[in-house]
């Protein structure tokens, strides 16, 4: 089992990494002149 100081660890990493990909995602669809509601719809989706 986990301690709850490690899961605490893994879920901030996780979040960072999720932070950082949808940024660079982001990234992506706006040099590609993508609408807004869809760089809305991947914040969303890489948010959780």
């Amino acid at each position: 089992m986990l301690s709850t100081k490690q899961k605490i660890a893994k879920f901030k990493q996780r979040s960072k990494e999720n932070y950082l990909a949808s940024l660079s995602l982001e990234g992506v669809v706006v040099k590609n002149n993508t609408s807004s509601k869809n760089i809305n719809e991947l914040k969303a989706k890489y948010a959780r």
